[in-house]
């Protein structure tokens, strides 16, 4: 079963400044994360927990990285033609 299982992302626990309660946390792509919140209101048979999908928010570029040239790290790379012609990853 293990060799059959595909990860989508990995999960951080958090705990919320406002509210206390734990909840999980994670990048499923570059556009999307995944929370999952614990339902404290659920009886016995109920779902504990809910998997919410929602869009990350995207953070402006500062301006003096953008002008340098240097790429995010949290950025995909680009890829670029060699002066061959061949394209490479950065």
């Amino acid at each position: 079963m293990q060799d059959k299982l595909i990860p989508l992302c990995r999960l951080y626990e958090n705990t919320s400044k406002t509210t206390g309660k734990r909840y999980f946390v994670g990048n499923l792509s570059f556009t999307s994360k995944l929370l999952i919140l614990r339902n404290d209101e659920a009886k016995e048979g109920e779902p504990q927990w809910t998997l919410y999908v929602a869009e990350r928010e995207q953070k402006p570029l500062p301006a003096a990285s953008s002008a340098d040239g240097i790429p995010d790290p949290g950025e995909p790379t680009r890829r670029r033609p060699r002066a061959g012609g061949v394209m490479t990853t950065q």
